[in-house]
């Protein structure tokens, strides 16, 4: 009769045996068909009488040559490591349940990594007693790989991290910066996530085609000193070069046996591990990102990271430049220091834009200041440009500092936020609310302020032009005010 079983059979068995104190050792037979994990046995001086195949296999040691020798002597350092005592408790009864996550490993197994490096197995060892006639005779250890579950574990909570830091990420480029702030950003992330000692990121200057360094990190500005750290960078040679003209990314492990590292002098680092990513808007290069010498070899993930923090990198320097430009054109709102129509169209058309391509919500608020006729016909229109101003003022004070305001009219206001608004719409709404009550509360006031609102999303998923979005707010405005109006009739 054939002793071999099959999978299921197997993992009944073994798991119903794993739950006793004892092992007995009349089932030896039965673990020695379990080709998955390593088992091996020894006697009361902890001499080996079982080593089965997986243990051959993986270990170098046949049977053969390692059975009548003490554990202890084949691996002289698991006393020194205290891993003989439990083999003494297991002799006295009881079992022992060691994780990689907590000890050290027992028996010193190789495996080749995802990136083909020699390391440790990562193993689960359970240490137990050996029965025969329910008196003890020696112990049993069985051994299993857990390499792939703790890299899956170790993976999974990387991404965690990298997710966190790319929120972050993104919530801090939509506020109000200069590029500058926005590079040292970046490369803070950037040499965290990949666990990078140097690095430098750089944006192009539109008009030269020259790429302005702005933030290299002390390290590398110790090293390569320059007259300010805004380094102004005009022949593109070595690796990094080559990721500017080819507009590509690039990882290398060993650049000195690359053709493309091309030049090294004094005033340069020597690089053991590079990566870098052009930072780009469409086909337009528009800065790139550059680590060096992680103390591991980069691997494709620590790409996805650059690629992806080269992505934010980009849209921001784009909306940033967007802001100076929109101010040197003087597309502002001179009384109430909101943008103007055609300042708010020029930014919303592409935020919009940049929303399709994200897959990002955003949302758009019409509002129309009631009754700004009669405060200019009653009090004159001094006080009605003050009426203006108020409610701009209490408009920046309900939004963030990331949501484009605008007055387009005489009494016509307008906000785009960056994100749906589905789930903050009563919070914004509310804290208008409060903001213009508050207003109204003050004695002083010769007018009260009302503003009626209507509000459009902008689906990804659907979407439309910047001037269907006003149209849809434009009308919910109107139905707002049209019922105020029934109410008070």
């Amino acid at each position: 009769m054939s002793t071999r079983m099959n999978a299921y059979e197997i993992q009944t068995s073994t798991g119903k045996m794993q739950n006793k104190l004892f092992f007995d050792k009349a089932l030896l037979q039965l673990l020695e068909t379990i080709e998955e994990q390593g088992i091996f046995t020894t006697d009361a001086e902890f001499k080996i009488q079982h080593w089965n195949l997986w243990l051959e296999n993986l270990t170098g040691y046949p049977a053969g040559s390692i059975v009548g020798r003490s554990i202890l002597e084949v691996y002289p350092d698991l006393s020194a490591r205290n891993m003989d005592e439990y083999f003494s408790m297991a002799l006295k009864g009881q079992v022992s349940v060691l994780s990689q996550r907590f000890h050290r490993y027992l028996i010193p197994i190789t495996v080749r990594s995802a990136d083909s490096q020699p390391a440790y197995m990562q193993q689960c060892i359970k240490i137990a007693p050996l029965s025969e006639n329910n008196t003890i005779v020696g112990t049993i250890t069985i051994i299993q790989d857990v390499t792939e579950r703790v890299e899956r574990e170790k993976a999974l909570v990387q991404e965690v991290e990298i997710n966190k830091a790319i929120a972050e990420l993104s919530k801090m480029l939509l506020s109000p910066v200069t590029i500058d702030d926005i590079s040292s950003i970046v490369m803070h992330f950037a040499k965290q996530l990949t666990s990078s000692s140097f690095g430098y990121i750089g944006y192009r200057d539109i008009r030269t085609g020259s790429l302005v360094s702005s933030s290299p990190t002390d390290d590398v500005w110790n090293i390569c000193p320059a007259h300010d750290r805004n380094t102004v960078l005009n022949e593109f040679y070595s690796l990094w070069g080559w990721v500017l003209e080819r507009r590509s990314s690039v990882i290398i492990n060993k650049p000195s046996d690359d053709p493309r590292e091309t030049k090294s002098t004094d005033h340069f680092i020597k690089t053991f591990r590079f990566l870098a990513s052009p930072a780009k808007i469409g086909n337009e290069l528009v800065g790139q990102i550059a680590l060096a010498n992680s103390g591991r070899d980069y691997n494709d993930q620590d790409l996805s990271i650059i690629e992806r923090l080269a992505g934010l990198y980009a849209i921001a320097i784009q909306r940033t430049r967007m802001e100076e430009e929109l101010r040197s054109l003087s597309l502002i709102d001179a009384l109430t220091g909101l943008y103007n129509r055609r300042g708010f169209e020029t930014l919303a058309k592409q935020q919009i834009k940049t929303a399709e391509r994200m897959k990002k919500g955003l949302f758009l608020i019409f509002g129309d200041l009631d009754d700004l006729k009669k405060i200019n016909d009653t009090y004159g229109h001094k006080a009605g440009d003050t009426a203006l101003v108020e409610t701009a003022k209490l408009l920046r004070e309900a939004f963030r500092e990331s949501d484009i305001i605008a007055r387009i009219g005489g009494d016509e206001f307008v906000i785009l936020g960056i994100e749906s608004y589905r789930i903050k719409n009563n919070i914004f709404l509310q804290r208008l609310n409060k903001q213009f009550a508050t207003f109204n509360e003050h004695e002083a006031r010769s007018f009260l302020l009302s503003i009626s609102l209507g509000i459009a999303e902008y689906d990804p998923d659907n979407p439309c032009s910047y001037e269907e979005l006003l149209c849809r707010a434009d009308a919910g405005m109107y139905d707002v005010k049209k019922r105020k109006t029934e109410h008070i009739a």
